[in-house]
């Protein structure tokens, strides 16, 4: 437990959008709770007791307080304490976040590898926690006891193994307690299945904006064989768009130690080279394909290319098929995606360990 506590634990008591478990402690709440309610206050005291005006700012903007500190750190250039606190809506809401980056910034510094910094950096991007927060009303919002335990393991970067786990791959590279060889091993067919799970989530949305779509059609470049995941057309562009899926791992060596330093950077790396080599591929006609990069990083964080995207998914929900809140439709397929992942995440692993217990052949394993 005290090795948890020191190394993992931490991950708990942070919110799930800065890379943690949402398992908040009191002790968080309720200093911002209570400065919020003297700040509240400001604004009325001084019309009843005067005197006590100067009081509570000088009691707030002298405090050394963590959540004083992270709430002068947040504040723009020029700007007083005293009149924030006078002034800003929800106060204790800026406290609380401004005191959680504080800590998630120091506990991020102090991460004990450069893994573990790259996992909580990708832990903490856009809807990367959002299969921590849904509620399981449906059978694909639900995660079943092991699949959440793996998740949770993989989140906290707890070692991962099961009983007889060989200690090879069959593809002959050595394991590691992380799960990162068993989620990227191409033995078997483990990256193929993560690919059509996650195509096949995004087929669901567009059926449900009535948008016509093409799962990898052939015939579609001219210079090439390759073909896109998928194809919708764009009403508004009056063509086609390709859509490119992918999953991109944190500890890549194509990104690794840089993950560690820069958020969501396997991600923006993936969709840097899904651009190049599809700016190479030409269209009947002569044309240049336009394509859309759709990139989630395994520990759930999206590339900035399929925020986008699903933002104008959303802006399309609500102009023309009439829904009220893109917001909300925005966050529904971020938690769809979420638990989705981490499904295949759980799946792949639980597969893998299986068959290396047992001693199957490669052949035997695929999906």
């Amino acid at each position: 437990m005290t090795q948890l506590s020191i190394t993992r634990g931490f991950k708990l008591v942070y919110l799930s959008k800065l890379g943690g478990f949402g398992m908040i402690p009191l002790s968080t709440v309720s200093q911002p709770a209570f400065v919020a309610s003297w700040a509240n206050a400001i604004v009325e005291l001084p019309f009843r007791f005067p005197e006590f005006r100067p009081f509570i700012v000088s009691l707030v903007t002298s405090s050394t307080s963590s959540i004083s500190e992270a709430l002068k750190n947040s504040l723009p250039s020029g700007k007083q304490i005293s009149d924030y606190l006078s002034s800003a809506d929800k106060v204790q809401r800026h406290l609380s976040s401004s005191f959680h980056k504080s800590e998630s910034e120091s506990l991020l510094a102090s991460a004990p590898t450069m893994r573990d910094s790259a996992r909580l950096r990708s832990s903490r991007g856009k809807g990367a926690g959002a299969w921590l927060n849904v509620v399981p009303t449906q059978e694909v919002f639900a995660l079943n006891t092991c699949e959440f335990r793996l998740a949770s393991f993989l989140r906290l970067g707890l070692p991962i193994s099961a009983p007889d786990l060989s200690t090879a791959c069959n593809c002959g590279a050595s394991l590691d307690t992380t799960g990162y060889h068993l989620l990227t091993c191409k033995t078997g067919g483990g990256p193929v299945w993560f690919h059509e799970c996650v195509a096949s989530v995004w087929s669901e949305c567009f059926r449900e904006l009535h948008i016509h779509h093409r799962r990898e059609p052939r015939n579609r470049y001219t210079n090439s064989n390759d073909r896109p995941d998928i194809i919708i057309f764009d009403s508004n562009l009056g063509r086609n768009i390709d859509l490119d899926i992918s999953l991109a791992h944190p500890w890549s060596t194509d990104i690794f130690p840089k993950s560690a330093l820069v958020d969501g950077a396997a991600a923006a790396r993936r969709d840097e080279k899904k651009k190049k080599k599809y700016g190479k591929e030409l269209l009947p006609g002569g044309s240049i394909a336009k394509a859309i990069p759709l990139i989630l990083e395994h520990f759930g964080t999206w590339g900035l290319e399929g925020q986008s995207f699903l933002q104008k998914l959303a802006k399309k929900s609500t102009d023309e098929i009439g829904r009220p809140n893109g917001a909300e439709f925005v966050a529904v397929w971020r938690k769809r995606f979420s638990v989705q992942l981490q499904k295949c995440n759980a799946r792949v692993l639980m597969r893998k360990m299986a068959t290396l217990s047992r001693g199957i052949r490669s052949a035997d394993s695929s999906f």
